[in-house]
């Protein structure tokens, strides 16, 4: 299969446009990863408890690299109806 570009996408204009992308994609990482991060530490001080599966930098880390997929399974984790959540009542108890 054949592809050939437009002239205007042979030279450095197609190189800025996959600089942008890729840039764009860094910063939404960071940002969700940013956001896992603070969410785990959260979790821990507002909510005494702990993350799942792993702590709360590494979910950061896989988010960083995953992005927004990674990210979305942390919040089904953590914040979704599947996390069974203590009874009102019960006492929290201390990690």
């Amino acid at each position: 299969m054949n592809v050939s570009f437009p002239p205007e996408f042979s030279g450095g204009l197609a190189l800025v446009w996959i600089g942008l992308v890729w840039l764009s994609t860094a910063i939404v990482h960071f940002g969700f990863a940013w956001a896992v991060l603070n969410d785990s530490y959260s979790l821990l001080r507002h909510h005494r408890r702990n993350t799942t599966l792993v702590g709360g930098s590494l979910w950061a880390l896989a988010t960083l690299f995953g992005g927004v997929f990674v990210a979305a399974v942390y919040w089904l984790v953590h914040h979704s109806t599947l996390c069974p959540q203590p009874p009102k009542d019960a006492p929290r108890s201390n990690p």
